[in-house]
């Protein structure tokens, strides 16, 4: 009778309810991205007001929670990682965590109207998953930006690499680069070196 239905098209409602809800919710390879986006935008609208500090101090969680440091730092050092001991190991992971804050918080110091957009996923190598997205400038220029995601835990994905025009990828730009300095000055040189340039970054 009527009172059917009703039933069946309450149950119905609920199910269309909960089938939009389960597709809006977002895919948990972009959250990292997404919320390390949100943070850069928030530094850039405060800006010159932050200063540099300010914006250091307000991104380093947003950074820290995005990025896979210690892992990355394990792909940058290669067979240099299995020689060095926990501390140095440790030592290495946060200089190059407190540079890489910096580095956002000194690139990112102003905001003019810029957007990111989330273009989309696809599967990446050996179980990782792309996030490409693009940051809008001022200008209205899109600057491609696809971040290499991997899992860090059951429902976790935190960022292992990016490719800023979609071919330059950061981690291996670095891997050269710390390559060629531990070869001069050894592991400890290059650790002196990333708390350098995160000092020198935060006196301009």
């Amino acid at each position: 009778g009527l009172d059917r239905m009703l039933r069946i098209v309450v149950l119905m409602l609920l199910l269309v309810t909960a089938t939009a809800g389960h597709a809006a919710a977002e895919p948990d390879a972009v959250v990292p991205v997404r919320r390390l986006q949100a943070g850069l935008l928030e530094a850039m609208k405060g800006g010159a007001s932050l200063g540099l500090e300010g914006r250091r101090q307000q991104l380093d969680p947003v950074v820290r929670g995005a990025f896979n440091f210690p892992y990355m730092m394990r792909l940058v050092m290669g067979r240099h990682w299995e020689t060095m001991d926990e501390a140095a190991q440790g030592r290495l992971i946060e200089a190059f965590s407190r540079m890489s804050v910096t580095t956002y918080a000194d690139r990112f110091d102003d905001f003019g109207g810029e957007r990111f957009e989330i273009l989309g996923e696809e599967p990446g190598p050996r179980d990782t998953i792309w996030v490409q997205t693009r940051l809008v400038q001022a200008n209205g220029k899109p600057v491609q930006l696809n971040y290499l995601t991997r899992r860090a835990g059951e429902n976790e994905w935190r960022i292992i690499d990016v490719f800023v025009d979609g071919t330059v990828s950061e981690l291996t730009t670095k891997r050269a680069e710390y390559s060629a300095v531990v070869a001069r000055l050894g592991v400890e040189g290059l650790i002196g070196e990333l708390e350098n340039k995160a000092a020198l970054a935060a006196r301009r």
